[in-house]
This record gives structure tokens, sequence and C-alpha cells, in this order.
């Protein structure tokens, strides 16, 4: 039974996983173009119920899980590190 950090996997993984932050930071400006767009062409309390709803709900809750990601690959850079020295690797 293997136990501690197999570095070589982490250390793969780390880019997989900063890809997926910046692959949502790019989702959330899309929708929010697309929001903007739809904002333009659409008046009344609908569309100012959907953009606030965008803006104050979803909107947050992508960039929070956003910020979740960035700071699991500032962790698990930091434990990589640390394993390497520590492990003299």
């Amino acid at each position: 039974m293997f136990l501690g950090m197999n570095l070589d996997v982490v250390k793969g993984e780390l880019p997989k996983w900063t890809n997926l932050a910046e692959e949502l930071n790019g989702v959330i400006t899309a929708v929010n173009t697309q929001v903007q767009a739809a904002n333009e062409a659409w008046n009344g309390p609908d569309s100012e119920k959907f953009i606030s709803e965008w803006e104050g709900q979803h909107r947050p809750q992508l960039e929070k899980i956003k910020a979740l990601i960035e700071s699991l690959v500032d962790q698990l850079q930091h434990e990589t590190n640390e394993q390497a020295r520590i492990s003299g690797s």
C-alpha cells in the first residue's frame, strides 16, 4: 500500500486544475457578455430580474467556485513543494 504523495502524478495534475479555473473564467466572461447583449435587446421587468439574478447570484457563485479551484491549486503547489523538500526530490 502506498502512503504519501506521488509527486509526479500530483505535479501532472496541477496544470489541469489551473486550466479548469481558466476555463471557468472564460465561461463567466462569455455568459456576462451574453447577458449584456440580452440586456441591450430586452427591456422590462423580466430582463431586469434576469440580469439581477446573474449579477447578484449566479456570477458570484461561479466566481467563488473559480476562487476555490485556484486555492486548491495553490495548496497542491505548496504541498508538492513541501513533499519534494522533505523527501529530497
